[in-house]
């Protein structure tokens, strides 16, 4: 079985920026060993770099847009940790943490054929069946 990464939604409208700093600077002023909310948002920032990434979560129903155009979404997430300093870079529950893993587990060859072979032949119980049966 393939490893998922799951997501919280996370919901971007007019208001969003002023709420999730307000949140972020709560999350670095009371809990600045574990910045949960911080980490989640630069966990977004790096998954996210034009609108097609935003097109991508609103597909797989990790966002939802309520700003209309794509590129503004990714303009607002993209800017939300800009004056944020991170505590601990190398913390393993952090974003940046989390996107190294997810890089390495990229990186490896083996997983990217898994990735691919999962895609491409087992999409449906169906499709697999009849791959294994002609073997």
């Amino acid at each position: 079985m393939q490893p998922r990464l799951e997501l919280s939604h996370f919901l971007v409208e007019i208001g969003t920026e002023v709420t999730y700093r307000n949140l972020m600077a709560l999350d670095q002023c009371h809990y600045p060993f574990k910045t949960r909310i911080c980490n989640y948002i630069r966990l977004l920032d790096n998954l996210i770099i034009r609108g097609k990434d935003v097109d991508l979560l609103v597909d797989r129903k990790v966002i939802a847009n309520g700003l209309g155009g794509s590129e503004a979404a990714s303009e607002l997430i993209n800017t939300l940790c800009d004056r944020i300093v991170p505590y601990d870079h190398t913390d393993k529950d952090s974003g940046d943490g989390l996107s190294k893993k997810l890089n390495d587990y990229y990186e490896n060859p083996w997983n990217r054929t898994m990735a691919t072979m999962t895609s491409t032949y087992f999409s449906n119980f169906w499709r697999g069946t009849a791959l294994l049966l002609e073997l």
